[in-house]
This record gives structure tokens, C-alpha cells and sequence, in this order.
């Protein structure tokens, strides 16, 4: 999986898969040691179906993406096609109506009985 897709599209949001090493947009800051592949904006952009979508561009609204994911890290983002559904989602993110649920994977050695780690 080291290619961005569509996972679900409704007609004013999307579920975007990120994968490692892609950035949600170029105007993100990687970082200094951060090696990027590629930008999910870039690759939503060129969705022939989304290039009338005027949220997609815009840098004030985030480019329609109503969270971020670090560079390393791969997962899911939520992303607005339509301004209304990008104050939507956000106020739904606020309130805490949307929930975030991460999974983890490391090296290294944990204690069997240690069911929870907190960062």
C-alpha cells in the first residue's frame, strides 16, 4: 500500500488512505529528516471528478483535509469536497462527535501484562 486511494467517496466528503512517507499537502512542514513521496492534495487534485471542487485549493480551509497524519505515519484522513461539509466536519471534530482511534506498531520488547500505552 505505497499509493493514496479513495477508500469511501460520498458526494461532498471523502476517506482518503495515506500512505507512510506522503504528505496531506505540500504546504505541511515535514521537518528537516522527513522524506516525502508524495502529497494526498496533489493526488486528490488530479481526480478528473474533484478538479471543480473550490475547497480542494483553498490553503485557508486546509484544502478541504480535516486533519493531519505525520509523513512516517499512514492512515486514513477525512477530506471535504464542499465547504459546507468541511464546517460540518470540523464542528463535529470539535465537539467531539467524530472520534479518532489510532493503532500502533513498534519494535522493541512490552511487558505481557502492560494492555495500554499512553502518549
Amino acid at each position: 500500500l505505497h499509493h493514496p486511494r479513495i477508500i469511501f467517496e460520498r458526494c461532498d466528503r471523502l476517506v482518503v488512505y495515506k500512505p507512510p512517507d506522503w504528505q496531506v499537502d505540500p504546504s505541511d512542514d515535514a521537518g528537516d529528516d522527513a522524506t516525502t513521496t508524495g502529497s494526498l492534495s496533489v493526488f486528490i487534485n488530479d481526480m478528473s471528478s474533484l478538479r471543480n471542487c473550490q475547497i480542494l485549493t483553498d490553503d485557508k480551509r486546509a484544502r478541504g483535509f480535516v486533519h493531519r497524519l505525520d509523513v512516517p505515519c499512514s492512515g486514513l484522513i477525512l477530506a471535504a469536497t464542499t465547504y459546507e461539509a468541511y464546517f460540518d466536519l470540523r464542528l463535529q471534530l470539535e465537539v467531539g462527535e467524530l472520534e479518532r482511534e489510532y493503532i500502533v506498531l513498534f519494535h522493541g520488547w512490552l511487558a505481557p501484562q502492560r494492555s495500554l500505552v499512553n502518549t
